[in-house]
């Protein structure tokens, strides 16, 4: 194999790679800011998540930004929204059949 096809094997090879590396950035941060599109290099995708959701990348390379990124989904993941509600001593609601009933104090 000549150089010039060794050289065009390895220029396949990286754009893959670029490839790949985008794609899995555009579906680790869609849950954050959705789908994006018109942004080619993963460092770029990362980087606009994490501003969106204020937090300054620096100059991190793709395995910090992905870390960063994970960690902004754990702890976006766990919002109050996402739980099942809970009882609580509160008055009920007007329209509840409950509403006008006395509950009875803990000892």
């Amino acid at each position: 194999m000549g150089k010039i096809e060794q050289a065009i094997d390895r220029a396949i090879k990286r754009e893959r790679i670029r490839l790949q590396e985008s794609e899995t950035a555009r579906q680790m941060v869609a849950p954050l800011v959705g789908n994006i599109a018109g942004m080619d290099s993963a460092i770029e995708i990362y980087s606009h998540a994490l501003k969106q959701n204020g937090i300054a990348p620096g100059s991190a390379n793709i395995s910090g930004m992905q870390a960063m990124v994970r960690m902004l989904l754990n702890t976006t993941g766990n919002s109050s929204s996402d739980t099942m509600s809970i009882a609580t001593d509160a008055t009920p609601d007007e329209d509840s059949i409950l509403s006008g009933v006395n509950a009875p104090r803990k000892l």
